[in-house]
């Protein structure tokens, strides 16, 4: 499964690389109908597929990415910390790195990583993740600078966050 997430995540970056891609500030997309309008996608791309623009080491997560301008955003697991980054879309080099620690142990017969894609608000360009133990944060798309943060568990008591 691993595996698998690594390369779908690398083929979204390389396509990505072939046209001029639509801001996806969130799951499903602009619209929330996991549809870009864009035109001119690349038809016959060679077998051993589209060239490689950039790629980069993670960890564990079944989250996807989400990208506003410039910026791509991506929550995954490793070492027992979630790991917040955000990186130039087109280049992949860092802009900026958030990790916390994590409580591992819920994993519902998958990994214990994230499961919930962040989300880009294109009007304040704030970035929201929901971490695995109920962590809620409020990032500066820009900066990376924390702006607010809560645990929903002992805002709310304890909870399975599955998603």
């Amino acid at each position: 499964m691993r595996r698998l997430s690594a390369s779908l995540f690398v083929l979204c970056l390389t396509i990505g690389g072939l046209v001029r891609a639509d801001d996806w500030p969130h799951f499903l997309g602009l619209n929330h109908d996991f549809h870009s309008a864009e035109t001119g996608l690349e038809k016959n791309l060679p077998p051993s597929g589209p060239p490689v623009i950039w790629e980069m080491k993670r960890g564990d997560g079944h989250a996807g990415p989400v990208i506003l301008g410039e910026h791509l955003v991506l929550i995954h697991q490793r070492d027992r910390q979630e790991i917040v980054e955000c990186r130039n879309a087109a280049t992949g080099k860092p802009i900026w790195e958030h990790a916390y620690p994590v409580d591992i142990g819920q994993n519902y017969g998958i990994s214990d990583a994230p499961r919930s894609s962040p989300v880009i608000d294109p009007a304040t360009r704030m970035v929201f993740t929901l971490g695995n133990d109920g962590d809620l944060i409020g990032f500066d798309l820009a900066t990376g600078e924390i702006a607010w943060q809560t645990k929903l568990d002992e805002k709310f008591g304890e909870a399975s966050v599955f998603f």
